[in-house]
Order: structure tokens, then sequence, then C-alpha cells
């Protein structure tokens, strides 16, 4: 009888455990996306540029057809792919034909073609090479404290990126510092936070052909953060980009 008793408490005990351990990995929410959205847009500074940019795409980012996502993304974007130039700067978004950093700078950018080596290239407002190096890869990190020192002695710097084996010419762009109250769009080549992830796939994806990169973004976002809504985010982000 003891034992029996003693069967009937493990056993209690063991449902018990399995009760808890399902109700701790239950992160389902009540929430609908667009409640969950609004709330996210609502940790943002509003006067920020990523609080206005996923402002106006929230309706993109419950998309699931690709038909309906690809008539969106017909109506203006904020970058135009100029076709006239091979490499495309993604990150971060252009201000005014600038790069304005206020960190650590991440820089990504978009190829029509294929490339064996990058050639990353800053020089003065004289042609003179500052820096320069040749990678594989498709991004690059400008670190804060070797622009400073450019930027404290030079009137201006400017940075490109171009086919290591081209002798095509490339487009150069202003490198600035940002001022106290500058608002821009915070891209790292990797976030720390959900929500800046979140937009740094939003805009690749709705501004380039780099579904790679955007998904990457997106799966960044989920990984960040164990709210289940992230995981429909990247569900939606893979449904609308299903190939037919």
């Amino acid at each position: 009888m003891k034992c029996l008793v003693i069967l009937l408490i493990l056993i209690q005990i063991s449902n018990l455990s399995v009760a808890q351990e399902s109700l701790e990995k239950d992160t389902t929410s009540t929430k609908d996306l667009s409640e969950f959205l609004l709330e996210e847009l609502k940790t943002l500074d509003e006067s920020s540029r990523e609080f206005q940019f996923l402002k106006e795409n929230l309706q993109f980012l419950e998309m699931k057809e690709r038909r309906a996502s690809m008539l969106y993304q017909l109506n203006p974007n904020p970058t135009v792919i100029n076709c006239a130039i091979v490499i495309q700067l993604t990150y971060p978004p252009l201000s005014e034909k600038q790069i304005i950093y206020s960190g650590d700078i991440c820089i990504k950018w978009w190829i029509q073609r294929e490339v064996k080596a990058y050639k990353i290239e800053i020089k003065n407002y004289y042609d003179d090479v500052l820096m320069s190096f040749v990678t594989s890869s498709n991004e690059a990190t400008l670190k804060k404290d070797v622009l400073d020192k450019f930027i404290e002695h030079e009137s201006k710097i400017l940075f490109t990126v171009k086919d290591n084996s081209s002798k095509e010419k490339a487009e150069y762009f202003p490198l600035v510092k940002s001022g106290a109250d500058d608002k821009q769009i915070t891209f790292a080549c990797t976030p720390d936070k959900p929500i800046l992830s979140l937009i740094s796939g939003l805009y690749t994806e709705l501004n380039f052909n780099s579904l790679v990169d955007a998904k990457t973004y997106y799966e960044l976002a989920n990984k960040l953060s164990n709210d289940p809504h992230y995981q429909t985010l990247l569900d939606n982000f893979n449904l609308r980009n299903k190939k037919q």
C-alpha cells in the first residue's frame, strides 16, 4: 500500500513538473500582430527615422501573399537604384547622398554581377587615399575612432566600394559625423535589439533585391526575442517571398 501511495505521489510530482515546463515554454499571446507592431513602434523615438519608416510600412509586415507584396513594392520607396552604377550601397540609408555616422558604422552593398573581391577606399578632398583594404564580403565595419581621426585633420572624407579588378569609375560618398540632434536609422552589421533588426530586414526587403540579407535580419530579430510575433513576422517574410 505504501509503495502505491509513493508511486501516486511521484506521478503527481512528475505531472506537475511537466505542466510547469509546458507553462514556461508557452509563449503564445492574445495580441494580434497589428497590436503587437503598434506596441513595438511605441518603443522607438517618434522623431527618429526608425519610427517614421516602420510606421509607414507596418501594413507590409503583415502581408503573406507574394502578389500583394509585389504590388506594394511598386509604390515609391525611399531608395532608388541607379542602374548605371554597378555597386549600390544598401546600408546605411543615404541622407542627401551622405553617409552619416555616430559610432562604428556597418557599410553593406548590393551588386548586379558577380565580383571576387571588393576594394574599400577612404580618401580626402584632394584625392589622397587615407585608407584602403580588400574584402570578399559584401559588408565592412568602419570604426568610429578611425573615422574621427581622419575627420579631425581633413575638411572632408569620402568613401567608396568598388570591384577590385575593374577600372570603372566608382561613386564616392561623403562621410559625415552626426551632430547631437541628428536622428539617423541605426544600422549595425549585427543589431542588438529585435526591433532594430526587424527594421534592417524590412528596409533591405523593400529597397533592394537582396532577400538573403533581409532574411538574415528577420531571423536575428526572432532570435533576439522570445515573443512569438517575431516568428510570425519571419513566417510572413518567407511566405511572401516564396518562389512560385
